[in-house]
């Protein structure tokens, strides 16, 4: 039997553990049975995160090759799930401001994390990255006052809605009582044709303007009618189409729509119509097929 140096044996099996490690893991420090670490950016803020804080990210998806397939922004209240390999365990390493990027199994990010079988699309893959940039962390307790703080600020901008179109209404003397989903109809000419019913491609015109009057949107002056199918959902405004649910082949109206019925708490995506608008649409439909 051979002896070898202690130092030979310790070196032998040194050797036999860093050749086995993926060439991916370089730089990463193992933080669980499977899940390795690697620190990007170290933020100037000293708040780490901890379990029951909010934490608010920027988190990207990729394979070990860099290929994205997901990107977003997520607020998560960190709890323990109680197993190993979590995603808990990661943002519970990180600071305000902090950025690292995470190899995980996809086994374990997907079926025990997310509780979701692995996508297809990485069935042959074993395993992936989580980039994280943490933008905010909160306690409960200053999530909780910001959302009351914005609750309050919601109830203002509703009963400032309100009061607007009330003294518009009155300005304008009209008498008109609201439909049942607080919608301000006043028919202004009668056509003879049919109704539409879901399915139809219904063609129409409108002129949509604030409530002190000015003009945000026109087929007219576009000369550009708009055609849709009606009943299907997301071509039009759920105000719109309701008005036109209301009408015939011919007719006219003018239409008042709180913002649940026009473009709700976030407003218009291109910013034209803000938060918590009320709008006017005269309406005019051309052509029930």
């Amino acid at each position: 039997m051979i002896n070898f140096p202690i130092s030979l044996l310790f070196l032998a099996a040194l050797f036999l553990h860093c050749s086995c490690k993926s060439p991916h893991l370089k730089g990463y420090m193992k933080i669980q049975p499977d899940v390795y670490y690697k620190l990007c950016t170290l933020g100037e803020e000293n708040k780490k995160a901890l379990e029951g804080d909010l934490i608010t990210i920027n988190v990207t998806y990729t394979t070990l090759n860099d290929s994205v397939f997901f990107k977003g922004k997520r607020k998560i209240r960190l709890e323990d799930p109680g197993f190993h390999n979590s995603v808990f365990s990661c943002l519970t390493k990180l600071k305000k401001g902090d950025s690292a990027i995470f190899i995980f199994r996809t086994s374990d990010f997907f079926v025990k994390n997310l509780k979701i079988p692995i996508p297809f699309f990485l069935k042959d893959h074993h395993q992936m990255k989580m980039y994280v940039s943490v933008l905010d962390i909160q306690t409960d307790k200053e999530y909780q006052a910001e959302k009351q703080l914005f609750l309050r600020w919601v109830e203002d901008q509703i009963q400032l809605e309100k009061e607007m179109v009330k003294n518009y209404l009155d300005k304008e003397q009209i008498k008109v009582k609201p439909a049942f989903n607080g919608m301000y109809f006043i028919l202004t000419r009668v056509g003879s044709g049919k109704r539409p019913e879901k399915g139809d491609l219904v063609t129409i015109h409108y002129e949509g303007k604030f409530i002190d009057g000015k003009y945000f949107d026109s087929t007219k002056k576009r000369n550009e009618p708009l055609e849709f199918i009606y009943g299907q959902e997301y071509m039009v405004i759920k105000g719109i189409e309701d008005a036109i649910g209301m009408m015939r082949e011919g007719d006219k109206a003018l239409i008042i729509l709180p913002s649940d019925l026009a473009f709700g708490d976030s407003g218009s995506g291109d910013g034209t119509v803000p938060p918590f608008t009320s709008i006017i649409y005269e309406l005019e439909l051309l052509k029930v097929n």
